[in-house]
């Protein structure tokens, strides 16, 4: 029997990255001219998991590596794709990180058509949504701090969101 811990004890706490937030602003006068001065306030923004747009699509792009056993090809796909994805990657400040919505799968589609002809979807699948989340979230990890939102959350918004899409779209091209 697991002895009994308390609810706060088993929670882990959120990664925070350092943002600055403006506290308020003050003027000054010199001589003939007013200054505005703005007092900025060190803040931090806390990066959450996305269960549905990061978590779930690692463990089925994991499985399907790990039930094919295609790890250059599907290691190649997800390079090329993270690389064109993070080209296109826009920092939007206020919303996050903004990537048009049909390159990615288009990318994923066209690599895994060349790589793996036979076994496409898989190779598109994994590509698709390791890819988008490489080069547009966790690549861009180090830039939240300029987002100025109070939560980052890594694999999107929604359960349905561009990670998961660009796999869902990419195999199904192929």
């Amino acid at each position: 029997m697991l002895p009994a811990v308390p609810l706060d004890a088993q929670r882990s706490a959120p990664a925070k990255v350092p943002r600055l937030g403006l506290l308020h602003v003050r003027s000054a006068r010199n001589w003939t001219t007013r200054i505005f001065l703005d007092e900025l306030e060190q803040q931090a923004t806390v990066v959450a998991i996305n269960v549905g747009g990061a978590l779930i699509p690692l463990v089925l792009s994991l499985y399907l590596v790990w039930r094919l056993r295609m790890y250059g090809r599907m290691l190649i796909g997800t390079a090329i794709v993270a690389l064109v994805t993070h080209q296109l990657a826009e920092i939007v400040p206020g919303v996050g990180i903004a990537v048009p919505v049909f390159v990615p799968p288009l990318v994923a589609a066209g690599v895994a058509l060349i790589l793996a002809w036979r076994r496409a979807p898989p190779v598109a699948y994994v590509a698709g949504c390791m890819g988008t989340l490489i080069g547009a979230d966790l690549w861009n990890l180090p830039n939240v701090a300029t987002l100025g939102a109070p939560i980052v959350s890594i694999g999107g918004a929604g359960t349905f969101d561009g990670v998961f899409l660009t796999g869902i779209i990419a195999g199904l091209l192929v």
